[in-house]
């Protein structure tokens, strides 16, 4: 049974160029810099589970974490909704914004927990996937075929499935590696 034993968050900061007072605003020679967070949360045998917010992860939302975090400690971390609920009551008075990342954390922890992608722990099956999905439209579409051909080295790099979609394709990244088959 996974137990929380641990949250971790990690600060970090990067530079773009070209922008500047924000990130919405072109400004040749100025840099912006971008600091964000990375949530882990640990169980007692050994599993994690991780979530890095991209442009909402504000300094007002890691102080909501931050704050969050520690009642976390000792729940079983399948419990998302005891976890959701919790939290919802007890920030009640502040707006909650951390609630999501933490429970985005604890669905990559049961995904790890159960084996499975957080789509199939939400009901997906198969025909569902992207992949099974592109295949069909080659079948449909002889044309787009030729382009999904082409796309084997993004897909051997890092893309994990090339989608056709009517004149255009579209990329879906994988959310984790792959498993290793060693």
């Amino acid at each position: 049974m996974s137990i929380i034993n641990r949250v971790v968050l990690q600060e970090y900061q990067y530079t773009i160029g070209n922008f500047g007072p924000n990130m919405a605003t072109f400004e040749p020679g100025v840099a912006f810099a971008c600091r964000r967070f990375v949530v882990t949360i640990h169980a007692n045998d050994g599993l994690s589970g991780s979530y890095a917010p991209h442009f909402g992860a504000t300094s007002q939302i890691l102080a909501h974490v931050k704050q969050m975090a520690p009642t976390l400690i000792g729940i079983r971390a399948t419990q998302r909704e005891l976890v959701f609920e919790r939290l919802k009551l007890m920030f009640r008075h502040f707006d909650k914004a951390g609630i999501a990342v933490l429970d985005a954390a604890l669905w990559d922890l049961a995904g790890k927990h159960y084996g499975a992608s957080v789509a199939e722990l939400l009901g997906a099956t198969a025909r569902d996937c992207p992949f099974t999905q592109a295949r069909r439209q080659v079948k449909k579409h002889p044309a787009d075929s030729i382009a999904l051909r082409g796309m084997r080295s993004s897909l051997k790099r890092a893309w994990s499935t090339v989608l056709p979609h009517s004149r255009f394709i579209v990329f879906l990244m994988a959310t984790r590696a792959p498993k290793s088959t060693s």
